[in-house]
């Protein structure tokens, strides 16, 4: 419901098998964030690690976007009663 009202368009939430575990960090940002769910901007933590071994990072993920067209936004920490 907050997801809704906050202007997000689409939200996927994925099964972390060993089989996605070993997907390549580039071929995930291709196949599944562009190809298949046509991202126009993604929004991850500042200290998001995605792709086999943790080789993705928001840096690699924007510079990627840049090139095949969508927005990266990271967020930063947010720290709650000190």
């Amino acid at each position: 419901m907050l997801l809704g009202r906050s202007g997000v368009d689409c939200a996927a939430v994925l099964r972390f098998t060993p089989e996605m575990a070993a997907v390549a960090a580039e071929s995930f940002v291709r196949e599944f964030i562009w190809e298949r769910l046509h991202a126009g901007c993604v929004v991850l933590g500042f200290d998001c690690r995605f792709g086999a071994g943790g080789s993705g990072n928001s840096d690699m993920l924007a510079r990627m976007g840049a090139g095949l067209g969508f927005s990266v936004h990271t967020c930063p920490p947010v720290e709650v009663d000190g």
